[in-house]
């Protein structure tokens, strides 16, 4: 394979620039590894305000997968395409979580009130989990794209 590209944005906004980077440069994704990971990090947020575990580690890969996901069934439908394939990277992390899962209402903040010992390891948790629920979501719609 000649056309690899590797591309390891650090928000979820430099995502939408590496999406359009990687449309612009080819009509076909044969395989996107989906690999975002910062771990147990102090409290902080992402330039759109997302906690800073949760903007990295679920909403910019969430974000990239939806702007290439056109590429999926465009490559699949190709006669020389044998396969199509979106490995989605998380941990066992996502067990870490507090009771009640994410707490939408709190994703634009930094999460202080979770500030207790173990509190990155929430919210690192949370991002997992998030990660867990999306993929299993994804992967329900592109296989249903792909098959049409």
């Amino acid at each position: 394979m000649s056309n690899i590209r590797v591309m390891r944005p650090r928000q979820p906004l430099q995502r939408s620039t590496a999406a359009r980077q990687i449309l612009q440069q080819t009509d076909r994704l044969d395989i996107a590894m989906m690999n975002a990971g910062v771990m147990a990090l102090p409290l902080g947020q992402t330039r759109e305000r997302y906690e800073v575990q949760f903007g990295t580690n679920h909403m910019g890969q969430a974000l990239l997968l939806k702007l290439l996901t056109p590429l999926l069934p465009a490559t699949a439908s190709r006669p020389e395409s044998r396969d199509v394939r979106v490995v989605w990277n998380t941990s066992q992390g996502y067990a870490l979580h507090l009771k009640g899962g994410i707490l939408f209402e709190k994703l634009k903040t930094d999460q202080a009130d979770i500030s207790f010992t173990g509190g990155e390891w929430v919210r690192y948790g949370r991002s997992k989990s998030a990660n867990f629920c999306c993929m299993r979501g994804r992967m329900r719609s592109i296989t249903r794209v792909l098959r049409a």
